[in-house]
């Protein structure tokens, strides 16, 4: 590896090679491509919360689960999969904190889904802690997987769906906390005919930054941001959205309490063009450029239980509102991912299920007149009902969620007209 070629090289290239010239001395070290470090990062009996650490977590080839608990501190690498070959399908949940100790990746206070040679896995990374540097889905030389990426609390640095060296995938990434650089749904490295994804990107809470639907492809994916009342440009009030190349929407999902307001941004978006313009809401600016498509899915208070279908060419989401909790159901990559509400009152990722076992569900229910429970976690549940509809259930009763995605439902293609049938 040439140092000097790598110290003329972007910040985003530098990403790439340092984590995986890391992960080759890390395998050279251990004498096995398929050796993994899983360091148990729980309390250790009588020892005090405040004096317990993780020097490191790189899970090997597999699908790994991990969790950081609350009062960690992880302070080196820490990936789902270092490997060479392909990543995982790993699930990674922090909850506690990274430490960045020096430049490059493993000392950077970053989570990385996969770091690996070939392409990575659908990783599900979730922070309700704090991330000292970036959270990434994939940092590898292949392409990028479909991964989901939720931040309930503070990124230091950019929260990035891919850092592949080809295609990225389609990625689902959820701000509702501080995000302090950019969101980038594909961060490449413009490689040839490189593609970006098809990614869903939820802004709920502070970006310091900018929005990028695709950064470093040759060919952009069909990207879809929405933009919900918790959207913050951070500390000048500026929130900058570029959809980049591809077929792109931007849906304003906002919640308004006055009629008259309510009114005035139904009129501002239908007159506002997608390829560049802006508008204010909640004493937040909103600045966009590079889109095909404006969506307006605005929401007045008085029909805050309204469920609302959200969809663009290519990705469908259901929401629900209501005074104490909200849930929501979005498809991707041909599953269907529920979204619930922790104890805190805070957005939580509960599960994904593949459509088509979906479907299968929902035609047991419909011949035996019975429901079908799909799946559950942490207390709230879908079930598939003998009318066809899907059900989301909390058993805090702060909410109950029905739509009717019918058997299609993932699978729709786009029309020329740019509806979905």
């Amino acid at each position: 590896m040439n140092l000097t070629l790598i110290s003329n090289m972007t910040f985003h290239s530098k990403k790439v090679f340092r984590s995986l010239f890391m992960l080759l001395l890390g395998i050279i070290a251990l004498g096995s491509v398929t050796a993994s470090i899983v360091v148990d990062c729980r309390p250790q009996s009588g020892k005090p919360l405040n004096q317990t650490f993780c020097t490191g977590i790189i899970g090997g080839a597999g699908n790994n689960t991990i969790t950081v608990e609350q009062g960690m501190s992880i302070k080196g690498p820490f990936f789902g999969d270092a490997v060479i070959g392909n990543g995982g399908d790993d699930t990674i949940i922090n909850n506690g904190t990274t430490v960045s100790t020096g430049d490059g990746t493993g000392k950077n206070g970053d989570i990385e889904g996969d770091v690996a040679t070939g392409n990575g896995g659908n990783d599900i990374i979730i922070n309700n802690g704090t991330v000292a540097g970036d959270m990434d889905g994939d940092t590898v030389l292949g392409n990028g997987g479909n991964d989901t990426l939720i931040n309930n609390g503070i990124v230091g640095d950019d929260m990035d769906g891919d850092n592949a060296q080809h295609n990225g995938g389609d990625d689902l990434i959820i701000n509702n906390g501080t995000v302090g650089g950019d969101i980038e749904a594909d961060d490449n490295t413009t490689a040839p005919n490189s593609r970006g994804g098809n990614d869903i990107i939820v802004v709920n809470g502070i970006v310091e930054g900018s929005v990028f639907g695709d950064f470093g492809v040759q060919f952009g994916g069909d990207d879809t941001v929405i933009l919900q009342n918790g959207a913050n440009g951070g500390s000048d009030h500026e929130m900058y959205i570029d959809g980049n190349d591809g077929n792109d929407t931007l849906v304003f999902n906002f919640t308004v309490n006055d009629h008259t307001a309510f009114d005035t941004l139904v009129a501002q978006i239908k007159d506002a063009n997608p390829a560049e313009g802006s508008l204010t809401f909640n004493g937040q600016t909103f600045i966009w450029k590079n889109f095909e498509h404006l969506g307006n899915q605005l929401v007045e208070a008085t029909q805050a239980a309204t469920r609302i279908l959200i969809f663009d060419q290519y990705t469908l989401a259901y929401v629900d509102y209501t005074a104490k909790a909200s849930a929501a159901v979005y498809c991707m990559f041909g599953s269907l991912s529920l979204m619930g509400t922790d104890r805190q009152g805070k957005s939580e990722y509960l599960f994904t299920v593949k459509m088509d076992d979906v479907v299968t569900l929902m035609r047991q229910a419909v011949s035996s007149g019975k429901e079908v429970q799909i799946d559950v976690a942490d207390g709230q549940s879908l079930w598939a009902q003998p009318s066809g509809e899907l059900v989301a259930y909390d058993s805090y009763a702060r909410y109950t969620l029905h739509f009717s995605p019918g058997e299609s439902f993932c699978s729709r293609k786009p029309q020329t007209d740019g509806s979905v049938k």
